[in-house]
């Protein structure tokens, strides 16, 4: 259980991250040359969310598919 408290504190964090990689997203100078890939870092993030939620949520002994992060921000 107190794993389960822990991740649940993880989800906390990571829907702080998204507010805040949002807020960074609309501040983003749009004329570089190298761009900076918010959406999939906000992607990978929701994955990982969904994933720890779902964690959370199910049955131990339930298995589960799971997607791969893109992990190229840039």
């Amino acid at each position: 259980e107190l794993e389960r408290t822990h991740l649940a504190g993880l989800v906390e964090e990571i829907d702080f991250m998204l507010t805040r990689i949002e807020a960074i997203r609309v501040d983003a100078p749009d004329q570089q040359r190298v761009r900076f890939r918010y959406d999939d870092l906000q992607r990978d993030l929701r994955l990982m969310r969904k994933g720890i939620a779902e964690y959370i949520q199910a049955d131990l002994r339930d298995g589960r598919s799971i997607q791969p992060l893109t992990g190229r921000y840039r």
